[in-house]
C-alpha cells in the first residue's frame, strides 16, 4: 500500500478533523489458497479459471490476526488486495451485534479525503478488489472487550461468491485501556473532530471540477446520456470490453481531451460483477442504474479510481482528465479477468480535437504564465532531468559529504523531480516558479515544509 499523508508530524500541511492526532494503521485484506504442502495455490486451468477465492483470510499477510489498539479514536486505511473476493466489512461484538455503525465513520476513498465524513454503513462497507477506504473508529467504550472485524455476505453484490468455514472472520480486535487514564481535556485533544476548523477538507478532485461541471454531468445522467459507454462482458469464452480484449490491440477511446472531463458509463450483464480500475484519473460516482439515489452513501462524493460494477448493472462516472497526454489503461481488477485480457486503453490527445473540448480546464489560473514563462501548453518536457539520468559511478560524490551539491541532490525529488510530470517546462528546460505555485496551478499540491537534507554521518 502506498500511503499518502499530509500530516504536520510528517512535515505536511496538516490534515482535517484533527486526524494528525489519531494513530494511523494500514490494513491490507487478502484471501489465500494453500496446497497440501502449505504453498500458495493457483490453478488457472482448473478451479481458478475465472475466479480465485481463498479459505484463509489475511490482514497485512497474517492469517486471522489479533489487533490490540489503544481504546481511543483510531484511523484505519483499508485496501482490498484479494485476487477476486469482495469484502463487506463491519465490526461486531462477541454477540454478533453491529458496533461499527455507531462508532465508525468513512473519511476517504481511493482518491483521498472526502469533503465531509459520512456514516459507516451498519450492513457493512463493501470493497471490491483494489478499492481503498479510510475509516475512523472510536474504541473508547470498548477497553477490555473483544470485537471482531467481520466479512458479511451480500447475495446481490457477491453473487456466487463462496463462503468457507472461516470466510466471515477477518480479525479479532482487543482495545486496550490507556494507562494512566486520560483526562477529559487530554481525550478531546486526541479525538476525531469533524468540526475542527484549523485545516479544511479539500478533495484534490474538487480543485479541478467546478459547480457547472457537476451540473452539466448530472443533466447528462438525467437524460441518460454518456460521453462514452463501455460494456464489460463475456464473448466466446473471453472477457471483453465492448466486444474486444487487450489482445485486439485497439484503442477503445482515441479522442479523450487533455484537461477535459467526460461522463463515462460502465455496464455489465448477467451474473458477473467487475471492479473497474481507470488508470491516470480520479472520478466521482454520479449514478447507479441512472439513479443518483442508488449511489452508496460512502462512495457518494468520494474521490475514486476503482468502482464496483454490480451484476447486471450500470454506473455513471464524472471523470476528470488532467494535463497528461498519452495512452492509459482501464480494466477489470479481478486479477483473473485482468490476466485473461479484460483490459482496454484510451488515448489522451491535445484538447482542440477531443470529444468534450468545451469542458477543458486551463492548465493554470494565470494566463500570463503562458507568455511570461514561454510555456508550450500541450507539449511536455522529458520528465527526467539530466541530473537524474544514468551516469558512471566514478563521477558520483558521496551523499555523506556535506556540500551544496549534496543538499541539491537530496532536495531534488521534491523540489524538481516529483511534480515534473504534472506541468510543462519552459524553453530552457526548467519550470517557471509560477507553475509550482498551487494557488495558480490546480494540478499540484502545497508543500508546507521543504524536504530536509539527510544528516551527515
Amino acid at each position: 500500500m502506498y500511503v499518502v499523508t499530509d500530516s504536520a508530524k510528517e512535515r505536511g500541511c496538516g490534515e482535517p478533523w484533527n486526524l494528525d492526532e489519531l494513530p494511523d494503521t494500514p490494513m491490507i485484506f487478502k484471501d489465500l489458497v494453500f496446497d497440501s504442502g502449505c504453498q500458495l495455490l493457483y490453478d488457472r486451468e482448473g478451479p481458478h479459471k475465472n475466479n480465485l477465492y481463498g479459505d484463509v483470510n489475511t490482514v497485512n499477510g497474517v492469517a486471522w490476526p489479533v489487533w490490540k489498539p489503544e481504546a481511543r479514536w483510531q484511523r484505519l486505511r483499508w485496501l482490498n488486495s484479494a485476487t477476486t473476493r469482495p469484502w463487506k466489512l463491519r465490526i461486531v461484538d462477541d454477540t454478533g451485534s453491529d458496533v461499527s455503525g455507531s462508532v465508525c465513520q468513512v473519511i476517504a476513498g481511493d482518491g483521498g479525503i472526502r469533503r465531509n465524513p459520512t456514516a459507516f454503513p451498519r450492513a457493512g462497507l463493501f470493497m471490491g478488489v483494489a478499492e481503498r477506504y479510510e475509516v475512523v473508529c472510536d474504541f473508547t467504550a470498548y477497553a477490555g472487550k473483544t470485537l471482531y472485524l467481520w466479512n458479511a455476505q451480500d447475495d446481490y453484490r457477491m453473487k456466487d461468491v463462496p463462503f468457507f468455514c472461516h470466510s466471515h472472520l477477518v480479525m479479532r480486535i482487543e482495545p486496550q485501556a490507556i494507562v494512566p487514564a486520560l483526562t477529559q481535556a487530554q481525550a478531546q485533544a486526541i479525538a476525531f473532530n469533524p468540526g475542527n476548523p484549523v485545516v479544511a477538507a479539500k478533495p484534490a478532485l474538487d480543485a479541478v471540477l467546478k459547480d457547472a461541471d457537476f451540473a452539466a454531468a448530472k443533466a447528462m445522467v438525467a437524460n441518460k446520456q454518456c460521453t462514452r459507454t463501455f460494456k464489460f462482458g463475456r464473448r466466446h469464452g473471453h472477457w471483453v470490453i465492448n466486444g474486444e480484449s487487450w489482445h485486439s490491440a485497439r484503442v477503445a477511446a482515441g479522442d479523450v481531451g487533455q484537461n477535459t472531463w467526460e461522463l463515462w458509463c460502465l455496464e455489465t450483464g448477467g451474473g458477473w460483477f467487475h471492479p473497474i480500475h481507470i488508470h491516470l484519473v480520479d472520478f466521482y460516482v454520479l449514478a447507479r442504474n441512472w439513479d443518483e439515489a442508488q449511489v452508496y452513501d460512502y462512495e457518494r462524493l468520494t474521490p475514486k479510481d476503482v468502482v464496483q460494477l454490480n451484476p447486471g448493472s450500470h454506473v455513471a462516472l464524472l471523470t476528470r482528465f488532467g494535463p497528461h497526454r498519452g495512452e492509459y489503461m482501464f480494466h477489470c481488477h479481478n486479477l483473473v479477468h485482468e490476466d485473461f485480457e479484460m483490459m482496454r486503453s484510451y488515448n489522451v490527445i491535445p484538447t482542440p480535437n477531443s470529444r468534450n473540448a468545451a469542458s477543458a480546464l486551463p492548465m493554470q489560473n494565470n494566463p500570463e504564465v503562458i507568455t511570461s514563462g514561454n510555456i508550450v501548453y500541450d507539449l511536455y518536457k522529458d520528465p527526467v532531468y539530466g541530473l537524474a539520468a544514468a551516469r558512471p559511478t566514478s563521477g558520483i560524490k558521496s551523499l555523506k559529504l556535506a556540500s551544496a551539491e549534496t543538499t541539491d541532490a537530496l532536495s531534488f525529488p521534491i523540489r524538481r523531480g516529483f511534480y515534473r510530470m504534472f506541468y510543462p517546462g519552459t524553453a530552457d528546460g526548467e519550470s517557471t516558479t509560477l507553475l509550482t505555485d498551487p494557488n495558480l496551478n490546480p494540478w499540484i499540491s502545497r508543500i508546507c515544509e521543504a524536504q530536509p537534507a539527510a544528516p551527515v554521518a
